[in-house]
């Protein structure tokens, strides 16, 4: 009696040590097949984002080499004084992105043909787009010192003055002085002469020169 317990005990355990072994085995399985769909679909989104990747690649250079040719042709008619066609092509340009460059492009461009209203216009567009361009500053002050009155150079002055990056803010404020100047504002050159003093000390001798130079007009 002693002996067929222990031989149904024994048989009773191999069972549960095969049920133990078949389920892990099972889970094993499960498991691996997981991993392998997991990883295929890895390879699948890589394959994916790298042709992606590549058709982004290329369509960003050819919108590069496009843009280019149009600045080109632009450059190219502005030199033969075509300057209907300059525009025209940097219009074009602009297709591919509006950049504060074209826009100045275009600006010179009107200028050059006499159409001041429509160079105002695309200067403004420069300046909304790079406002710390000093430069930009500076060629709307001498678009407009013969359209509009002194008071509103001052105004055109003041936000250029407070957008320009602070390493480039004295040219435009010896621009203004000398236009002032020639405008037959001496006083209020004299000032902005003794301003360029103060925002660029290294200089101070030679404004003071021009600070000299329109005292002794008076």
């Amino acid at each position: 009696m002693e002996n067929k317990k222990k031989i149904i005990i024994t048989i009773l355990s191999l069972l549960i040590v095969a049920v133990l072994v078949f389920l892990y085995t099972k889970n094993n399985k499960k498991e691996n097949i997981t991993q392998e769909d997991n990883s295929k679909n890895e390879e699948l989104n890589l394959e994916k984002t790298d042709k992606e990747d590549v058709v982004e690649s290329v369509e960003k250079q050819v919108s590069t080499k496009k843009y280019q040719e149009f600045m080109d042709l632009g450059d190219s008619s502005v030199n033969k004084k075509d300057y209907s066609s300059a525009i025209s092509y940097y219009k074009k340009a602009l297709s591919f992105g509006e950049k504060d460059v074209v826009y100045a492009k275009i600006y010179n461009a009107y200028l050059a043909s006499k159409d001041i209203k429509n160079a105002t216009i695309a200067l403004n567009k420069a300046i909304t787009i790079n406002p710390e361009y000093t430069l930009y500053h500076i060629w709307s002050l001498e678009l407009q010192r013969s359209v509009v009155s002194y008071d509103k150079l001052v105004e055109i002055y003041k936000d250029g003055y407070l957008k320009s990056i602070k390493e480039s803010k004295v040219n435009l404020i010896t621009s203004f002085a000398r236009i002032s100047e020639e405008l037959g504002k001496n006083d209020e050159a004299i000032n902005l002469w003794k301003d360029a003093q103060i925002v660029s000390p290294d200089k101070k001798d030679m404004y003071q020169a021009e600070i000299d130079r329109i005292s002794s007009k008076k």
